[in-house]
């Protein structure tokens, strides 16, 4: 995740630089226009970071369900062995 949001700033801040290599507009609208880029790049970085929360939640979820499971398994195979003694 991180050498994704590190690309992806990088190629944000160099299509910036491009943009007002190249562009044939005044200064008030390069401002808007970066202001809109930089707004539309933040977005993206959040909704990318709300979307690994999700799967980390997701990840926990299972983990905790399946070492429930494992203990549980585990109290059972002692009581069976307890019993047997």
């Amino acid at each position: 995740m991180k050498s994704t949001c590190f690309g992806f700033l990088t190629g944000l801040g160099v299509g910036v630089v491009m943009g007002l290599l190249y562009a044939p507009q005044s200064g008030k609208k390069t401002q808007e226009l970066i202001a809109k880029k930089t707004q539309s790049g933040l977005d993206n970085v959040s909704a990318a970071g709300k979307r690994v929360r999700g799967q980390a939640l997701n990840f926990t979820d299972k983990a905790s369900g399946r070492i429930s499971d494992a203990v549980e398994a585990g109290k059972e195979r002692y009581r069976e062995q307890k019993a047997r003694a």
